[in-house]
């Protein structure tokens, strides 16, 4: 604990290599034994392979590097089996059963001499190299699964594909003109502003004659001289008399003037139609 009360982190926590280390201590110590196997076995069968090659009266710079073209096979096919998929390992086992079949030949071959024991103990160096160098690509392979497997998988991100060509955008068409108002057009939207009678008024016509032009130019006529002359004003149809309206007057008016008592009781249905000169209702 630092003199703040601040609690101290660890050395191995704060360096990135420290921390490493530590997390990966096992595999590594793991991996070195199979490593130390491996290299010890290959270099025995590398002398047996170089004895036997100088004994073929091979020159000496091929007997030193025949070994790496024997052993070389399995330690190539191990590298594929780690690197294949499933269906692809036996590009590995191209390399790695040639490659042990010449190995164990070579090692059995240089102790041969010395008797069959001799033989069976000089093919250890290559079963072992074999066995270890498989191990260990075997036990790499599991630890590659196990660390993608404890990672949780992020979805690639979409890669946007080519926008596809569309039609090119047609040039924009200059606008057209505004069409020009007629003095009819402007007389009609006058019109519609107010009531007839008011438009009368203000341009000094009867209503009459504005209700004559409002429908000439809604019918897409144009106002002649003789349809722009004010007319007489229209005066309001009478309303139609009814006998109610007749027997509801008092005596006194109604017979005020008896030469017309006639004619109105025949409108108002009171009497019958006057009859013809022959003597038939008209």
């Amino acid at each position: 604990m630092n003199p703040n009360g601040i609690p101290a982190v660890p050395a191995s926590e704060c360096h990135p290599v420290l921390s490493w280390l530590r997390r990966n201590l096992p595999t590594l110590i793991a991996g070195a034994a199979f490593a130390v196997v491996a290299g010890v076995t290959g270099r025995v069968s590398y002398l047996h392979i170089e004895a036997l090659s100088l004994s073929l009266h091979q020159p000496p710079d091929i007997a030193r590097i025949m070994p790496f073209g024997i052993d070389g096979l399995i330690v190539v096919g191990s590298v594929a089996l780690l690197q294949a998929s499933e269906d692809q390992e036996w590009i590995g086992w191209l390399c790695i059963v040639p490659g042990t079949a010449a190995s164990l030949f070579a090692n059995v071959e240089s102790g041969w001499k010395y008797g069959p024991l001799a033989a069976g103990w000089a093919g250890m160096a290559s079963i072992g190299f074999f066995v270890a160098t498989f191990t260990l690509e075997r036990w790499l392979k599991s630890q590659a699964a196990g660390a993608d497997r404890a990672v949780p998988a992020v979805p690639p991100h979409p890669v946007p594909g080519p926008v596809p060509a569309g039609p090119a955008p047609a040039e924009s068409a200059a606008p057209e003109p505004p069409e020009p108002l007629t003095p009819e057009k402007a007389l009609l939207a006058l019109i519609n502003t107010g009531t007839q009678r008011d438009i009368g008024a203000m341009i000094g016509v009867s209503k009459t004659t504005v209700g004559r032009w409002k429908k000439r130019l809604e019918q897409g006529g144009t106002i002649s001289p003789e349809l722009a002359q004010d007319g007489p004003e229209e005066a309001p149809a009478e309303p139609r008399e009814t006998a109610e309206d007749y027997w509801a007057e008092p005596p006194e008016s109604r017979y005020a003037a008896p030469f017309e008592a006639v004619p109105r009781l025949r409108r108002i249905g009171e009497l019958g139609p006057e009859p013809s000169p022959n003597g038939s209702a008209s």
